[in-house]
This record gives C-alpha cells, structure tokens and sequence, in this order.
C-alpha cells in the first residue's frame, strides 16, 4: 500500500459512480494525515446500468447496491447518512439537516440529480413519481406495484422520450407480464447524440410490438392522474412517471458555482470554473464548451478522472484532463433477456449484446464488493 502524507480534509457529497471510485483508490492507498468524510442521505447507491435489470426482477436490490458505510470503513473515510441543506462556497462550510456543519479543504459533488419538471405544471398527487433520484424511485417500486394491481384500467404513463424511457417502457412491460397499457409522452423522441437511426427504429419498433403507445406531443400540466397535452387534448392515466432529464437539487440550484441550464459548468479537470477546489462529476457536471446527454456511463468515465485529480490538487500537480469521446456506446435492454448494441452507425440487436451489458455490470459492481 503506497503512503502519502496530507494533513487536509476531502468531503464527497453523494456515492455516485465517481466518488465510490474515490473511495476505492483509499481502499488501496493511504495518505496519512487526509481525513475523507462521505455525506449520503441514503446507506447504499444504486448502480443505474443494472436499474432496468431490477425492475424486470432478473436482479435483487443487494445485486445492484453498494454499501455505502462498508465502502467508507474499508477506505478509512467517515460515513455521514443526511441531506445537505445549503454549501458556502468562500468559507468551505456544509450545512447538513441533522448533523452540525462540516468544514472541506476539497470537495466533490457526485450527488446525482432530480428529475426536471421546470417545464411541466403538476398537482399534489400521489400517483406522480419522478424517476430521479434513482434510489428515491425504486424505494416506491412497491408502491407502484400496489397502485397498479388495485387500478381497473392498469394505465402508465411515461413523461420523456429519452432512451431511459424507452427502457423503462419495456422493463414495466416485463415486470407486469403485460398486462399494463403503457404510453411514452415526449415531443422529441430518441433525440440523443450518437443514437443512429437504426436504433431508433428498432426502439420504436419494439414498442409497437409491445403495444406501448407513443404519443409525440408535450405534457403541459398534470392534475388528479390527467395530463394535458399542447393540442389540448386530455388523457387520464392511473400512474405518471416522470423520465424528463437532470435538473438540479435545491441546494446547488441556490449555490455560487457558476452554472449552465440544468448543470454546474466543469472544465476538463472536473473542477468547478469559480472554486477549483470543488469537484463535480455525474449528473450535476457539464464539462465547458462540451454538451452531451447524461448518464451513469458518463459518470463511471468522470470517476476515473476524479480519482487520480483529486489526489493531485491536494499535492499541487498537475491534473489529469478528460477527453469526451465524439462518440460512445450504447447498450439498450430491450423486453427479454436481449440489447441493443449502438456504437456509430453499427446497431445489433441480439442476446449477446445483453450478454456484453450484463458483464459489463457485473464487473463494475463486484469491484465494490467485499469478503464476509
């Protein structure tokens, strides 16, 4: 084990796909006199590219967890289970709900996002459910199956035309057995970067089969289970999931980190533009003059990065940058145990893309995992 000595104190907010990465490289290397703390207002996180997988039941919850607090113990970090209330920026100060306020020499944000719903005027009602944060949305997966068992026309919809909701479509269908009417609400339709026409016929063209239905309108309001549409037209549902893309969380919504739309703006060390001892990756990330679509993907590859570049600041070296790909791969779980493969113009669909999907998982999860 290499030793390095530090006397300084690194605070990760959130164990995203970044900063568990962090927590491993202490898994391997001490750095004497560095006290790492983790905030977290959930006790495991969720690996998102195995999400689908669990909706369907082909996983349990443990398979697609890591434990946080063993994470942490292993890493010789302090683990924290609360919410943060408010960040000051210029006096290096986190404001927690239910613990006292914690003091960072360096700080990484990987806290993930909520679902946007700036655009979409909504009712109290407890038959809307937002699909970020992931971790929020499977803890009510109970609740959605109580819901739908007790409703007469077995009616869900879905707000968002994205790949996630795509895949989140075929997964209730298989998680139902089909016996739900499912309908995906979006004026854009599989508008990704890199997604190749061919994908998106072959998506479009499974949820046909599938009888999901795909209306190419936008969802103005929600009200009592009844969404209405731009052309004014009116439909009822029994259960609205929200899949309307990133937006931020109140408490770095209300920060002083210089922001573009629905992101804090990076440069290419995943420093924040205004406080360069804040690092922020995932979700809450754009990196400066580059705009790409969100996902769990993006954020295994900010890991990377994250985890050598913090280690650097604190030694006063020079930092590592990233290099967005011009393209990446997609790996689409589609109704069975079958993916798409997207990469440039080659679109597969077979088992042995779910094959590949499936390994890729397993091999990011285990990396996590301990001996009893």
């Amino acid at each position: 084990m290499r030793q390095t000595y530090l006397s300084k104190q690194l605070v990760l907010i959130g164990g995203g796909h970044a900063n568990v990465q962090v927590l491993r490289k202490l898994c391997m290397n001490e750095y004497k006199g560095l006290n790492v703390v983790l905030i977290s207002d959930e006790y495991h996180a969720i690996y998102s590219g195995m999400t689908p997988g669990y909706i369907k039941r082909l996983y349990s919850l443990e398979d697609i967890s890591i434990d946080l607090q063993r994470l942490c113990f292993n890493a010789g970090a302090t683990f924290i289970k609360d919410k943060v209330l408010r960040l000051d920026e210029e006096n290096r100060i986190i404001y927690l709900r239910d613990n006292p306020s914690i003091f960072f020499d360096v700080l990484s944000i990987n806290s993930g996002s909520i679902s946007n719903i700036k655009n979409i005027q909504l009712e109290n009602d407890l038959s809307i459910f937002p699909v970020k944060p992931i971790s929020s949305f499977l803890s009510k997966l109970n609740l959605i199956d109580e819901i739908i068992e007790n409703s007469t026309n077995k009616k869900i919809i879905i707000i968002g035309g994205g790949v996630a909701a795509y895949e989140l479509s075929f997964s209730l269908y298989k998680r139902y057995q089909g016996k739900v009417s499912l309908s995906i609400i979006s004026s854009q339709q599989l508008t990704e970067r890199n997604l190749n026409t061919k994908t998106v016929n072959k998506l479009k063209k499974i949820a046909k089969n599938l009888n999901i239905n795909l209306i190419s309108k936008k969802a103005l309001s929600i009200n009592n289970s009844e969404i209405k549409l731009n052309n004014k037209e009116k439909i009822k549902s029994d259960l609205v999931l929200l899949s309307t893309g990133s937006s931020l969380p109140n408490w770095l919504e209300n920060s002083n980190l210089e922001k573009l739309g629905n992101s804090i703006v990076v440069n290419s060390q995943l420093q924040s533009l205004n406080y360069k001892n804040i690092f922020l990756s995932g979700d809450v990330a754009s990196i400066e003059n580059y705009n790409r679509t969100k996902s769990g993907v993006m954020a295994v590859r900010h890991g990377e990065i994250l985890k050598d570049n913090i280690f650097l600041y604190f030694q006063n070296k020079a930092l590592k940058k990233i290099k967005p790909q011009k393209n990446w791969l997609y790996l689409i779980g589609t109704n069975s145990n079958i993916a798409i493969l997207n990469y440039y113009l080659f679109s597969f669909e077979a088992r042995w893309c779910w094959v590949l999907k499936k390994i890729i998982d397993l091999n990011f999860i285990r990396k996590f995992s301990f001996p009893d």
